[in-house]
């Protein structure tokens, strides 16, 4: 009997090991696919063009502040350059008299993920967000700056004047030849006259 009990021990063991080294494998790679897509903040959720609905967006709750990143340089990798918190880029608008380009997304949001992975990739989005101070927020770590922007939907891109009054907006999805005029278009009504 005991060596009945062995004998199944052992083979469950065995079973054991085949379903969970491809599951370990499996993991690992999902792990270094997450590191190797910075652009997208690590999520490897599909995009699909529209905007995204923002859970709670009409609630306004307690804030929570997000943890700034460094921003990336425009002129040198091709990409957008993006402030690294709401209060930095606001600061720097005040201080050069620039509009805000305000992206606001969420880690959850395949639309936003395709902004970043096609939109903001293009070279002339990246030529004109040169004329803004660009800043991403994140709507559930910084529910208190949607919440004054009135944010339903996601992404919802609004450029801003350094005095926080939004002067253009636009929700979803926006291929970049659609955006790089948008951008001209809030970029004009910046200009005095």
């Amino acid at each position: 009997m005991q060596g009945t009990n062995e004998t199944a021990r052992n083979e469950t063991m065995k079973t054991s090991r085949i379903f969970f080294v491809p599951v370990i494998v499996a993991a690992a790679v999902a792990i270094a696919l997450v590191l190797s897509r910075p652009e997208t903040g690590g999520d490897l959720k599909s995009a699909t063009p529209g905007a995204s609905k923002t859970p709670g967006a009409s609630k306004s709750r307690g804030a929570k502040v997000a943890k700034p990143s460094a921003p990336t340089v425009a002129m040198k990798s091709g990409r957008v350059a993006w402030e690294p918190s709401f209060e930095a880029a606001m600061a720097r608008a005040k201080s050069t008299g620039t509009l805000v380009m305000v992206d606001f997304h969420a880690t959850w949001c395949p639309p936003c993920h395709m902004m970043d992975e096609k939109t903001y990739l293009d070279s002339q989005v990246v030529a004109g967000s040169r004329r803004f101070v660009s800043v991403k927020v994140d709507v559930d770590k910084r529910r208190d700056v949607a919440a004054q922007y009135g944010i339903q939907a996601l992404p919802t891109i609004v450029w801003i004047r350094p005095g926080g009054r939004p002067v253009a907006s636009v929700e979803g999805f926006v291929p970049p030849d659609e955006f790089a005029e948008m951008m001209q278009k809030a970029h004009a009504k910046s200009l005095p006259g």
